[in-house]
């Protein structure tokens, strides 16, 4: 786990005797979480679960809006901050295990 403030990003990994391997989140995992886990969220295209308490999720909590909708709902432009934290997260996770295993396969991650 990584946060930075109110986000946090997580990811499964697995102690080897190589050291520690990063491993996909399961396809049962939901990505998104404002506390509490937000409802279908296990297919949000992100490799790594994001949890901040401050998300704006949609009314039945299936999802965040991130972009302009028909109805008004200006929390679109604080949930994409959120994104953007969690990203930076995640390549400074990606970074730091590439400087401490000397390769890192992206791939294996999606």
């Amino acid at each position: 786990m990584l946060n930075n403030g109110l986000t946090t990003i997580a990811i499964p990994v697995k102690q080897t005797a190589d050291g520690v391997r990063i491993l996909p989140v399961g396809p049962s995992v939901p990505r998104l979480f404002c506390d509490f886990p937000l409802l279908e969220t296990e297919a949000f295209p992100f490799p790594v679960v994001i949890n901040n308490p401050t998300f704006h999720p949609t009314e039945p909590r299936d999802g965040v809006f991130l972009t302009k909708t028909d109805r008004p709902f200006p929390q679109s432009e604080d949930n994409k901050g959120i994104i953007e934290e969690a990203l930076a997260l995640y390549l400074l996770l990606l970074d730091t295990r590439r400087e401490t295993s000397g390769n890192l396969s992206i791939s294996s991650l999606w």
